[in-house]
């Protein structure tokens, strides 16, 4: 368990655009473990390192393909019929599309209902601009508030949250838990009523929050 969270770490000190170069570098160690074996005929050990290996890869994967998405001023329909049925692991995704957004206007998706629970183990993002009332995100291992959003109040409950960026803007944000510390916040953001357990941030976060608060960034935070 120490080994995957050291992993993971590593990965997230490592910026957006060196991904591909730590991927490059993990394929080329893979390759010399393996040396064109297959898993079978590899030691216990050996094996251990390959499949770490591979899931290291996977994640760094996963976090372009992210980053990639976040960057797009809107996503295509497309886009979104590969949202709902990866990340939100949708057996009939076109047809909760149709339920639940318009997307008469791909630039601007609007709700047909005022607020949604989404709870998937899959879940990285949200859809650039997307409109409606409130979002409630449940255990899905989402790393940080989506800041390209329309919507007034997030509520989130067991995710992955590790930074609050730049552009933040909520009247209410609430964390109910939070499966990892949260270690950086963005000089650039508003949120009216914070709501947040004290034990899932950093000394130097707090601090920060505090900062925030007294230069009216943050209108109110209640600590639980």
């Amino acid at each position: 368990m120490q080994n995957e969270s050291t992993m993971e770490q590593s990965l997230e000190s490592v910026d957006d655009e060196d991904l591909g170069q730590e991927i490059e570098r993990l394929s080329k160690e893979l390759e010399q473990i393996q040396s064109g074996r297959e898993l079978s005929d590899l030691t216990k050990d050996e094996a251990g390192k390959v499949l770490k290996l591979l899931k290291k890869i996977k994640n760094a994967q996963e976090k372009i393909n992210v980053e990639k998405a976040e960057k797009e001023k809107y996503w295509s329909y497309d886009m979104f019929v590969d949202w709902a049925k990866n990340e939100l692991e949708n057996e009939e995704p076109e047809k909760w599309l149709k339920e639940k957004f318009d997307l008469s206007d791909l630039s601007n998706p609007k709700l047909k209902i005022k607020n949604i629970l989404l709870s998937s183990n899959s879940l990285k993002k949200l859809p650039p601009n997307m409109i409606c009332e409130g979002v409630a995100i449940f255990g899905a291992p989402i790393e940080k508030i989506p800041n390209n959003v329309r919507f007034k109040s997030l509520l989130m409950r067991g995710c992955m949250i590790t930074q609050i960026p730049n552009g933040t803007n909520f009247t209410i944000l609430n964390f109910r838990s939070n499966e990892k510390i949260i270690q950086n916040v963005g000089d650039d953001i508003y949120i009216e009523k914070l709501i947040i357990p004290r034990e899932i941030i950093t000394d130097d976060v707090f601090k920060k929050l505090i900062k925030l608060e007294e230069a009216g960034k943050i209108g109110e935070i209640i600590w639980k």
